[in-house]
């Protein structure tokens, strides 16, 4: 592929960019609600996310200090609160 073909094909491939409202053109989809229902399932009472979890989000999300002691400690293991996340 040529660098054009790679940016026409990563233009077209902006689902947000293609579906557009007919009443005044502007993009129907937008990641500021997917934001918000992310935040809002992650630290909503009852999410509970393993050691590895807490890692890999908290590291996707830059964090590079260390990690809290996890809040939940019962038989079946240790466990993270979303909102210590």
């Amino acid at each position: 592929q040529s660098e054009e073909a790679r940016a026409e094909a990563i233009l077209l491939m902006r689902v947000q960019d293609q579906l557009i409202s007919p009443r005044y053109g502007g993009p129907i989809i937008g990641a500021l609600r997917d934001f918000i229902t992310g935040a809002y399932l992650l630290t909503k009472d009852g999410t509970t996310l393993n050691p590895q979890e807490f890692a890999n989000l908290a590291l996707i999300g830059g964090y590079d200090g260390t990690f809290p002691e996890p809040a939940i400690k019962n038989k079946n293991g240790q466990f993270y609160t979303g909102k210590q996340l």
